[in-house]
């Protein structure tokens, strides 16, 4: 039971693609281009807890202003996505045919610690995904007050389905799987989850700074911590981000169009001459930073 709901709720983390007063970076309302009525575009970050929210001015009023919620994707409750997502997480080869025997000790030994699980619990799974659960149980561990908060990226589209506000999605479910769990060869991806496992001390101060730097409203540097984390090349993890924006846009501006929208996506969608808040710009709307 222990590790399907890890699974799970890693899984659901995954595709959904971590204090004091915020800035206004993180909330922004679009405006202009004969739009009706003004939506606005929100960052969050899957660890930086939902407590938060509450600490973000205008934030509620802005959500409670619009009539449809837009998210990465569509919050779906469909048995058949859960079942969808465990198959693409599955490899044909252990893990311990991408790490050293060495490595392979150090893994159980962690694992064992930090998730109760073994080596063998976790051996078809893909890398990513096991750094992904790893990471997550760490953070529960680190900050107990936190582990039930619910993820950020889902609250705001969770919440609306519950009251019964649409809610549209700007990505599909098969097109996150394969940037999550693809986009990396199996091997550089063990190497990362290993690097982890070995590095204890800079994944809290990580944890611990992408939570100052959100509740600062500080974007660029969210963008670059992010990167690192996640272990891409600069070049690759920039042209990944980005051709999701370019995807992205047109979807949004339709959205807009038609009624107001309260969009969520994550931080570091929103920074750069690529991002969604210059995209929308050059689009010819309007948009400024709310406080």
């Amino acid at each position: 039971m222990k590790m399907k709901y890890r699974l799970l709720l890693a899984l659901i983390l995954a595709v959904s693609g971590c204090i004091g007063s915020a800035e206004a970076q993180l909330l922004y309302e679009i405006s202009g281009k004969g739009l009706r009525k003004k939506s606005c575009i929100f960052g969050t970050h899957q660890a930086v807890p939902i407590s938060s929210l509450v600490e973000i001015d205008n934030l509620f009023r802005c959500y409670n202003d619009c009539d449809a919620v837009v998210s990465e994707f569509a919050v779906n409750e469909d048995e058949n996505l859960t079942g969808q997502l465990t198959k693409e997480a599955m490899m044909n080869s252990a893990i311990t045919n991408f790490i050293s025997g060495e490595d392979a000790v150090i893994l159980d030994s962690a694992l064992q610690k930090v998730l109760d699980l073994s080596i063998q619990d976790v051996a078809y799974l893909r890398p990513a995904l096991i750094r992904n659960i790893y990471v997550m149980s760490l953070y529960e561990q680190w900050f107990p007050e936190k582990e039930n908060d619910s993820s950020m990226d889902s609250f705001f589209p969770v919440l609306s389905m519950e009251r019964g506000l649409p809610v549209y999605g700007l990505d599909s479910i098969d097109s996150r799987i394969e940037m999550i769990l693809r986009s990396q060869p199996v091997q550089r991806q063990a190497q990362l989850l290993m690097e982890t496992v070995k590095s204890h001390d800079k994944v809290r101060y990580e944890m611990e700074t992408v939570n100052r730097l959100y509740m600062k409203g500080d974007l660029d540097s969210l963008y670059i911590l992010d990167a690192d984390f996640e272990g891409y090349d600069d070049d690759t993890f920039y042209s990944l981000i980005e051709s999701q924006n370019e995807k992205w846009i047109d979807k949004i501006i339709e959205y807009i169009t038609e009624e107001s929208c309260f969009i969520t996506v994550g931080t570091i969608h929103l920074p750069g001459n690529k991002g969604l808040i210059e995209l929308l710009r050059k689009k010819g709307y309007k948009v400024k930073s709310i406080s």
